[in-house]
């Protein structure tokens, strides 16, 4: 456990399915742009998936350099369109949990 007040990793999960085209998509896009900039703001790890239908799953760790940032933005350009399973993107977080330095995201 990490002590009170002090900010561990971070995981998020980014919806692309159809359901999520269009303004719902741009803004949870910009809302995962804002974790990802506070995150390298503060240097705490960041890691990103972004799922769809089954077997859709993209993930990236971020880099905090100048060139991992933009990798975090070529990354968020991309959609996969289609159903929503959920289930990939958790399996795989719940396994970065398991791993110690990501046991406090």
């Amino acid at each position: 456990m990490r002590p009170l007040g002090e900010a561990g990793p971070l995981i998020v999960c980014l919806d692309t399915s159809g359901s999520m085209m269009g303004q719902r998509e741009v803004l949870s896009k910009a809302l995962v742009v804002e974790c990802v900039r506070q995150a390298h703001r503060q240097n705490r790890p960041c890691y990103l998936y972004a799922f769809s239908g089954m077997g859709d799953l993209k993930e990236i760790e971020l880099d905090m350099s100048q060139a991992g940032l933009r990798e975090v933005l070529t990354f968020l350009r991309s959609s996969f369109g289609g159903g929503t399973y959920l289930e990939d993107a958790l399996a795989r977080t719940a396994e970065r949990l398991e791993e110690p330095a990501w046991r406090n995201a």
